[in-house]
């Protein structure tokens, strides 16, 4: 079955219970338009097509689905997660909209990914360190339920010391929680210093997700959230304890 004719199926389906369907998620399948900007850096991937040029909310439009408004396009903008990369600004975004969306929809997008990504981080200690005869790594008090993107699709942060190391020798660490299993990193294959116990790393570009994400998994606390602005902080949610865990079971 064709991506349009699933679509229509699933509008069908909806359309039993008296739904007004007004956005579309397309399936990012063989045959969507890709529009890339900027080289490499795709901006979105929208309008599935049918071997036609036909736009694919206008062809629902006209195949039955008449009450079609609106046109979710998803979280729009990216962020750097590398410090390196250059990105699409706004402005390549809503020129690309215009060239390949019809005026009459309304377009959503969820730019919140853009405004708040790389101004997160998620400052964690040095617990420890261990080897074996293929790795090396660096033990920290932050984990996985705090981070979830790195062991849930491989999301890349950067991990950077907060101290200053005169030593210019470097290694290659996987930076771990201390929940023990395969899944607790936030980072594999780093170049960091020779790092000691005590010693603070500063994992980058978190934005929302160690707030939206966070969880108590292994009846860890989610960690105090620390709100900065100019020269002046504010805690805006205090550190979990175990007290905090076991009260919403009671």
């Amino acid at each position: 079955m064709s991506a349009l004719s699933k679509t229509k199926q699933v509008f069908c389906e909806y359309e039993k219970f008296g739904l007004d369907i007004v956005t579309i998620s397309e399936p990012r399948r063989k045959g969507c338009v890709e529009k890339k900007i900027s080289g490499d850096h795709t901006l979105f991937k929208v309008l599935c097509r049918e071997k036609t040029e036909s736009r694919f909310a206008g062809v629902l439009r006209q195949d039955g689905f008449p009450n079609l408004e609106y046109l979710n396009l998803g979280g729009g903008l990216g962020i750097d997660y590398t410090g390196e990369d250059v990105l699409p600004q706004p402005s390549d975004m809503i020129s690309a909209i215009r060239q390949e969306v019809s005026p009459e929809f309304k377009i959503i997008v969820e730019p919140g990914r853009s405004i708040v990504g790389n101004a997160g981080a998620l400052l964690v200690d040095v617990i420890g360190t261990k080897k074996n005869v293929a790795k090396s790594f660096v033990i920290i008090n932050g984990a996985m339920n705090d981070v979830l993107r790195p062991s849930m699709y491989s999301g890349y942060h950067r991990i950077t010391p907060l101290q200053v190391h005169q030593s210019a020798e470097m290694g290659k660490y996987d930076v771990v929680g201390p929940i023990c299993e395969s899944a607790d990193f936030l980072g594999k294959d780093r170049m960091l210093p020779a790092l000691e116990e005590g010693e603070s790393l500063a994992i980058l570009d978190c934005g929302a997700y160690c707030s939206a994400m966070a969880s108590n998994y292994n009846l860890r606390g989610r960690a105090m959230e620390v709100m900065v602005e100019d020269y002046s902080w504010r805690v805006v949610r205090t550190r979990e304890g175990l007290e905090d865990i076991i009260s919403c079971m009671e």
